[in-house]
């Protein structure tokens, strides 16, 4: 079993009309200002910020390095998700898109001190059987 960075992935960039951001999100992006509001210097923000590349764990023993940037909450379909933030040594930031036993790991950690800007380890240990579908991904969690 080698132990090895985890790749990242980056995000798919694709503009609204060419399959990008579909339903009400496409839709709200094709409506027009009110008519009191065109023309005038205003400053809008009616897009989405490009999403930070993210951690793919392949293989058992990929790892992740970097300081940690915080916690966010998204819901999807209905399913509260998480995403954890680092920073890597180049500087950029990535996201680990977290799971049952990840979010365990990381409440642990941040109970026991670890803090925005720790120095941080995300590491994959593989899966564990559950007796369901898909099996649960198993981390291991390092601070400084």
């Amino acid at each position: 079993m080698a132990v090895k960075l985890a790749s990242i992935k980056e995000p798919e960039a694709k503009a609204v009309g060419d399959g990008g951001f579909g339903g009400e999100l496409g839709d709200a992006l094709s409506v027009p200002l009110p008519p009191e509001l065109q023309g005038k210097d205003i400053n809008v923000v009616d897009t989405l910020e490009a999403p930070n590349p993210t951690v793919v764990f392949a293989e058992i023993g990929e790892y992740i390095v970097g300081r940690y940037q915080g916690m966010r909450e998204l819901t999807i379909s209905k399913r509260l998700q998480r995403l954890y933030d680092i920073r890597l040594p180049s500087g950029s930031l990535v996201s680990v898109w977290g799971s049952k036993i990840l979010d365990s790991r990381i409440d642990q950690a941040i109970a026991k001190g670890m803090a925005v800007n720790s120095s941080v380890m995300i590491q994959y240990l593989g899966d564990i059987d559950t007796g369901q579908v898909n099996p649960a991904h198993n981390f291991r969690i390092a601070w400084k």
